[in-house]
């Protein structure tokens, strides 16, 4: 549910809406001569003036009158800027709101604000928040939403008779590292009713502009007293393991720091860091993948700063320059970001990582655990608004081996509805045992072009790189290849009560080795049906040929998914799929029939209380064959409570009978107002194996205390 704010934000790509309205005027900071508490009473001066209220529709149909009335503040003093809504309902009692973690609710009712970067050279910074007070945040940088990062504000909401309440509170150090004397920000007010999707904007946007997510009131933060931070986050760790594999009862000592070393640079840096309180990777079916699984990052050091590592044209074959999965067991980390100049944003990193090492890019005989030493670097700088260009370089240096890569990227907005985003890289990789000044070269690039009109959408990407390319430090899905990709969509408005949007798609490939063989060549035909009360139908139509072994395979069929925000808490998706794909053996490739089916039910009794089940199953048979050649079930169950606010209990279960485990994984923690935090966890782990049945437990504790200065 976490990327339901992405397929938003790619639905507003595809709208129109209404041109700037009179609400742009009407938005304006006020400053705060007193204390602003956030607690969503709104009883302070600044939330007595008059508020913007011009909120029209972007989704379902854009431009259309917003069906609630929905009242915006915005106020400031020399630490923070501080925002209020007040969302007026008419029917209260379907106000979805749920107490669950952070990032866990953009399936409810919320409010954003979007701050655009006016005129420094860095992304637009999405802040949310729903009924019960639970925090989301995202990053946009023209390559989609990051919903993993986390950015520092104070939140609170409240219910009342005819609707509800929320206030925030955004430190200036979040958005602006150092504290600017007088920063300016693009800043939008969002609104999302849960229970229909409809989503409204306050100014009403033109949505089909490529630059609309800047295109917001321009304020400016006159006479601000910029501060530096300090904060320091000492933590004592035990953990204890019994089983097939016990350990020792081990106790560690860690700390985070963060500060910021001048008004334009900030240092966060981390020393033995224990990240048990992290929740584990869900798991994914592994077996018959012809590219290697990614697994998002959950750990909050490499979650600081993130999105500026990500380079423009992202996808295919360079899915990100930095991966930070590949550092698995740091000892200690640094990293310093900040804007040395309102148009530059700089971003250094440097890791001692244990494990990992050759593994990364060395042949299985030749991988041993061994550490590695990781330093990435990135510039970004604005040419003006919506127009950016680049440069990154990466080291890994490993038991006498290396991989560096280094090049250059821009993201511009050639017109308001043209976009052109492109980067180029160059490797250079020296295996263990080769000779100094001798190795492999690599060059790796991409290109998208992306046109939107009020109802359509064109985006042509094209993306390439040859045998020798590694990016050691990144996610590269394959190499020694040439892509070219078209993807068309379009938007429709029937007039039908039932039925809000028709969206119909078509997407084209046609892949090459790097010599110019053919590999690959398909097309998707797709259609989403966005029905009234935010249930979503999609249809999608395979047609595909590839070559794999030095063979031609085919890979047509068809796949079914459905979505419902039903009545009580309780949202419904499932998805059906059948295919003739391809038994990925490099020795003896087949071609077979593959079926999948998946669905997922979650359902909140109480605002408080949050239970989720998922299953995924995927089978592959031979033609004419009556077995499976294999069978896989992944059957997940995770029950959250927030009972208050200082107060989350985390606890699930997963079965996955390819690897014929169970695993189980329980997390309760405490947050108190004076900084301390205590995190206890319990993880098991049973196992079917040939010589009988093996289970491993495992008890974590982790104590904290937050000193801000």
């Amino acid at each position: 549910m976490r990327r339901r704010i992405d397929l938003a934000v790619t639905a507003l790509a595809l709208l129109a809406g209404c041109g700037p309205g009179s609400a742009a005027a009407a938005m304006r900071a006020v400053r705060a001569l007193g204390p602003v508490h956030i607690d969503a009473h709104l009883d302070e001066p600044p939330w007595h003036s008059e508020p913007a209220t011009h909120f029209a529709g972007a989704l379902p149909v854009p431009g259309r009158p917003a069906s609630q009335r929905t009242e915006f503040w915005l106020a400031y003093d020399d630490s923070h800027i501080y925002l209020a809504f007040r969302c007026h309902d008419t029917d209260a009692d379907r106000i979805r709101g749920r107490a669950t973690r952070r990032d866990g609710a953009f399936d409810d009712d919320w409010v954003a604000v979007f701050f655009g970067p006016g005129e420094m050279a860095a992304g637009t910074v999405e802040l949310f928040v729903n009924p019960e007070g639970v925090q989301m945040d995202a990053l946009h940088t023209g390559q989609g939403d990051d919903v993993s990062v986390d950015f520092e504000f104070t939140a609170a909401a409240r219910r009342y008779d005819d609707g509800w309440i929320a206030e925030l509170a955004v430190p200036f150090t979040s958005l602006v590292p150092g504290g600017d004397a007088a920063p300016s920000m693009r800043i939008i007010a969002v609104r999302q009713i849960g229970r229909s999707g409809e989503m409204v904007l306050c100014p009403p946007l033109d949505v089909s502009r490529q630059d609309w997510l800047t295109s917001g009131p321009l304020i400016r933060f006159e006479g601000i007293a910029g501060r530096r931070r300090l904060e320091l986050l000492p933590a004592w760790t035990a953990a204890q393991r019994t089983g097939a594999a016990p350990q020792a009862a081990r106790a560690s000592l860690g700390c985070d720091f963060k500060c910021d070393l001048t008004r334009d640079l900030t240092l966060n840096v981390t020393w033995r860091p224990d990240f048990g309180q992290v929740e584990a990777n869900a798991a994914q079916v592994e077996v018959n993948r012809r590219f290697p699984v990614n697994y998002p990052e959950k750990r909050p050091f490499f979650m600081e700063g993130r999105g500026i590592f990500r380079l423009a044209a992202e996808g295919h074959p360079v899915g990100e320059a930095f991966h930070s999965r590949t550092v698995q067991s740091p000892r200690w980390g640094a990293l310093v970001t900040g804007n040395p100049s309102p148009r530059l944003s700089l971003a250094a990193l440097f890791v001692s990582d244990e494990v990992g090492g050759l593994a990364r890019w060395s042949p299985p005989d030749q991988a041993e655990r061994c550490g590695a030493q990781i330093a990435v670097a990135r510039g970004r700088l604005a040419l003006g608004e919506n127009r950016l260009v680049g440069a990154f370089a990466s080291n890994l240096e490993t038991g006498g081996a290396h991989n560096r890569a280094g090049g250059l990227d821009a993201d511009l907005l050639l017109t308001p509805r043209c976009r052109l985003a492109l980067h180029a890289l160059v490797s250079h990789t020296r295996e263990r045992k080769v000779p100094a000044g001798q190795g492999r070269a690599g060059l790796a690039s991409a290109a998208a072009v992306t046109l939107r009109g009020r109802h359509h959408r064109l985006e042509v990407t094209y993306g390439c790189a040859d045998p020798g390319f590694r990016l050691a430090c990144g996610y590269v899905s394959q190499s020694d290849l040439r892509d070219l990709c078209v993807d068309y969509g379009a938007t429709l408005h029937p007039p039908l009560r039932w039925l809000q949007r028709v969206t119909p798609r078509l997407v084209t490939w046609r892949s090459t080795t790097w010599a110019g063989e053919p590999t690959e060549l398909g097309a998707d035909i797709r259609l989403d049906l966005a029905l009234a009360g935010g249930s979503h139908l999609q249809g999608t139509r395979t047609v595909a040929r590839e070559r794999f072994a030095g063979r031609w395979f085919r890979r047509a069929g068809w796949q079914i998914a459905a979505a419902s925000r039903a009545v009580g808490g309780l949202d419904l998706a499932c998805a059906c799929s059948r295919a003739a794909a391809i038994y990925y053996d490099p020795r003896s490739p087949r071609q077979g029939m593959r079926r999948e089916v998946s669905a997922s039910i979650e359902i909140s009794p109480v605002s408080a209380l949050s239970c989720e089940l998922k299953i995924q199953h995927e089978r592959f048979r031979l033609p004419a064959a009556r077995d499976d050649l294999y069978d896989v079930t992944l059957l997940r169950g995770c029950l959250e409570c927030r009972p208050v606010r200082s107060v989350y209990v985390r606890a699930w279960g997963e079965w996955n009978s390819a690897a014929r485990e169970l695993v189980t994984d329980g997390l309760i923690s405490l947050s108190t107002r004076w900084g301390a935090i205590l995190h206890l966890g319990h993880g098991s782990l049973l196992r079917d194996t040939a010589g009988g049945r093996a289970s491993e437990q495992a008890l974590f504790v982790k104590v904290a205390y937050r000193v801000r200065i």
